[in-house]
């Protein structure tokens, strides 16, 4: 049995064998297996070489973009840095055409090697310093502004009161304050005044009356007598003179209360306080006083009739600089 088994495989192998010429062709494809194998493996070397450069060369874009994307960001912050400066130029640009200074005259004030971290740090101490004063000391720094003001306004107004008084030729000790808190009381008061320094007569007129005829003046001092009190009526309804003599005892007769002052009835209640005070009333004729359009108007026809301007120089001077254009010549419509 094993003699037969062996004999079938030699046969078997004998018929599987390949002939000549199938041999040949057989080591030719196996050859060519074994360069394509070859040739795989050296693309497949390539391949993982290739691979490499081009993790190598994404490696380095993504490094790339990192530089230009920090490069991208700083370019921003400086676009902003030099925004911020342009507005701040502006600004002080601004303030300095406010103010009136000149740039380059400011410059050359400025003391060598200044800096703006120098400016601000000096600024940062006078901020502490003005912090450390408190709100009391500031409101008082307001305040010495305002109180400033108001003295250099108060100063321009006496010079102007003292040129004035200089031009009438009045003296200080010819004037003296008023006192009260209206009209009546003010009015009251330099009566009173009057008195206490020894005058027994006292005329009060206004100051709108510049070509007041000084008869009219003499005329009041006549009529005052004891009882008696003199009042030179307005045209508007009111009065612009009133003359007392001292009381003998007692005070100021009060004429001064309830009178509806800056209306046409402030004559009529004056009369009727007269009245009350149980005193007599003696007139000085009508006159104008100058504190209205119609006032002006009348002013104005009384200087421009011949040898009228004479009785108020300066006033006809000045109505005629304003009104007229030309100085000292008055005319009407």
């Amino acid at each position: 049995m094993l003699g037969r088994k062996e004999e079938l495989n030699d046969k078997f192998d004998a018929a599987n064998a390949p002939t000549g010429d199938e041999g040949g062709a057989l080591e030719a494809k196996l050859d060519e297996r074994l360069k394509a194998e070859s040739r795989l493996t050296e693309v497949r070397q390539l391949m993982g070489e290739t691979e490499n450069r081009l993790r190598e060369t994404q490696h380095k874009v993504v490094s790339r973009e990192q530089v230009v994307n920090a490069a991208r960001v700083e370019v921003e912050s400086m676009g902003l840095v030099v925004r911020e400066t342009e507005v701040r130029a502006e600004t002080v640009a601004e303030q300095l055409e406010k103010t009136g200074f000149e740039f380059e005259e400011l410059k050359v004030g400025f003391p060598e090697g200044a800096t703006i971290e120098g400016w601000e740090d000096s600024l940062e101490k006078i901020e502490r310093r003005i912090h450390r004063l408190g709100a009391i000391n500031l409101a008082a720094i307001g305040e010495y502004e305002e109180q400033s003001e108001r003295k250099e306004y108060l100063d321009s107004q006496f010079k102007d009161l003292s040129d004035a008084l200089e031009t009438l030729g009045i003296t200080d000790g010819e004037l003296m304050p008023q006192r009260g808190d209206d009209l009546g009381a003010r009015e009251r008061a330099v009566f009173i005044d009057l008195f206490a320094a020894g005058f027994s007569k006292a005329v009060m007129i206004g100051s709108d009356l510049p070509n007041l005829p000084v008869s009219h003046l003499t005329r009041a001092v006549d009529l005052l007598e004891s009882q008696t009190v003199v009042l030179g009526p307005a045209r508007d309804g009111g009065y612009y003179l009133l003359g007392l003599t001292a009381p003998s005892h007692g005070e100021v007769p009060d004429l001064f209360d309830g009178i509806r002052w800056g209306t046409g009835s402030a004559f009529d209640d004056t009369v009727a306080a007269v009245g009350r005070a149980g005193l007599r009333v003696a007139l000085v004729p009508f006159w104008y006083d100058v504190d209205d359009e119609a006032g002006l108007a009348m002013l104005r026809r009384d200087l421009a009739e011949p040898g009228r301007e004479t009785a108020a120089p300066a006033t006809a001077a000045v109505i005629g600089e304003i009104v007229e254009g030309e100085p000292g010549r008055i005319s009407i419509e």
